[in-house]
């Protein structure tokens, strides 16, 4: 759930973002098999053409697409992060 979804306040609360590990960290076994099976329900799901209806926020699917991301996309998701962006 997004921040706003965990917090329950503003727009897009109904989103979904995956978490993130800093790069020096290393993601637990647990999690990455987590992954891979989302990833793979997600594969079997696109060949059996039944389509997913996933609430993603426009950050995570520029992401996804290579496009660049913008200081509004995050305040959309995370005020708070949008706050420390900003100052």
């Amino acid at each position: 759930m997004c921040p706003k979804g965990q917090m329950n306040i503003g727009l897009n609360r109904d989103q979904w973002i995956p978490n993130v590990f800093p790069l020096n960290q290393s993601i637990p076994i647990e999690i990455v098999k987590q992954y891979r099976f989302i990833g793979q329900s997600m594969v079997m799901a696109i060949r059996n053409k039944n389509y997913l209806d996933l609430k993603f926020p426009a950050l995570l699917w520029k992401q996804l697409l290579g496009e660049e991301i913008t200081v509004k996309d995050i305040e959309v998701i995370d005020i708070q992060s949008f706050a420390i962006i900003k100052k």
